[in-house]
């Protein structure tokens, strides 16, 4: 079973008497798991606007209501290895590897496998957008629409990147192994998009030959302006 992350976004929380105690607000996956994150809890958004986690394994996602059998803890997780979907993947910057090109998330999909539930691939495309502006009350019958539609453009976890340097301080699972693959001139076509940060990042990365090789494939004006912030 697919989902999409914008789909479940302020879908209601109800217990199993169908009082309504909040709203689902954000999906907590761990960055470590390999070749995919696996979400692992629900971030829940109460009526005062503070906020609670749950494991997932202690709810259950329906088409328009998350179900749920016990309290959400309002004491926040340990977040050294979790990855909040909305607040630091939707709407930020990747770099999809098979082009060498930064793109946008406009969504992300959720597979239920045998393992649990994980991220499998992120939208880059129109439809991921569409999702995303839609009133909530539209958004499942999108969700079911557009993963036939000709515009659509999904990329597999594994042919991204996510330098956003919202989660630069995350350890995910051989970070920035994909882009150490790519070769010299294709990362100096991806670099000038990027923050500064996420530059110097995926610089700090690759090894003293690599970074060589990428200043002399970048043009002559962006290769003094990295020179000037790697003697920094």
């Amino acid at each position: 079973m697919t989902q999409y992350l914008t789909t479940l976004l302020g879908v209601p929380i109800a217990t199993p008497s169908g009082a309504v105690v909040g709203e689902l607000d954000d999906l907590l996956a761990d960055a470590r798991q390999w070749p995919v994150p696996r979400v692992l809890r629900v971030e829940v958004r109460f009526p005062d606007r503070d906020r609670g986690w749950l494991p997932l394994d202690a709810v259950r996602i329906g088409p328009d209501r998350v179900s749920v059998d016990a309290g959400a803890s309002r004491n926040p997780p340990d977040r050294t290895h979790l990855l909040r979907l909305r607040a630091q993947l939707l709407d930020h910057q990747a770099i999809d590897l098979v082009e060498a090109a930064v793109v946008r998330v406009n969504d992300v999909v959720l597979t239920q496998t045998s393992a649990g539930l994980e991220v499998t691939r992120v939208d880059v495309g129109l439809t991921g957008l569409a999702r995303e502006l839609a009133p909530r009350s539209s958004r499942g019958l999108l969700g079911r629409l557009t993963p036939r539609a000709p515009w659509q453009h999904e990329l597999a976890w594994t042919d991204i990147d996510p330098v956003e340097s919202a989660i630069d301080h995350f350890q995910l699972f051989d970070a920035h192994a994909g882009i150490r693959r790519l070769a010299p001139a294709a990362i100096a076509r991806i670099l000038p998009p990027l923050r500064p940060g996420d530059r110097m990042a995926i610089l700090g990365a690759l090894g003293g030959e690599t970074v060589a090789a990428v200043l002399v494939a970048s043009d002559a004006r962006f290769r003094r302006l990295l020179m000037t912030k790697l003697n920094q």
